[in-house]
């Protein structure tokens, strides 16, 4: 089962979280009860799929799929 690894995790005011993930070079939020969907600072919306033996997340801007 993969992993999101290691991430630098900071709260926000909002009950959701920040990620420094340094496989995607870039922040991510998300909270509970949006998991695992999550916001990229750098191309918005996409999707955990963490069923698989790979990470990988769906892209909803460029409707792509992608590795670590």
């Amino acid at each position: 089962r993969p992993t999101l690894g290691w991430l630098y995790v900071t709260p926000d005011n909002s009950n959701g979280y920040w990620f420094w993930d340094q496989g995607l070079g870039a922040w991510w939020w998300t909270k509970s009860d949006v998991f695992p969907h999550f916001y990229r600072s750098d191309t918005g919306w996409s999707y955990w799929n963490l069923d698989g033996n790979t990470r990988l997340s769906y892209d909803y801007t460029s409707k792509t799929w992608a590795g670590p």
